[in-house]
């Protein structure tokens, strides 16, 4: 699944990775594939939000045909 990063996640890695995610997709199954992928990511994949088809998720589950977009949103400070 691609899943597009944003803010010190694209910085990082850049605005776009492929992760092998099983299916039911999750939100806790997506951080948990970045971290196995990007292990330097756990500080702040950890606090980061998750979007699916532009709406952020918790506990929802979905099949892969279900899933259009995967967005990983870290927190972001600013003024």
């Amino acid at each position: 699944m691609e899943v597009k990063l944003f803010a010190m996640l694209a910085e990082q890695l850049g605005a776009q990775v492929h992760l092998k995610v099983s299916e039911p997709i999750t939100a806790d199954k997506i951080k948990q594939a970045m971290v196995a992928q990007f292990p330097q990511t756990m500080g702040v994949i950890k606090d980061s939000m998750v979007a699916v088809n532009q709406t952020f998720v918790t506990t929802e589950q979905f099949a892969a045909q279900q899933v259009n977009e995967i967005a990983l949103i870290p927190p972001v400070s600013g003024g």
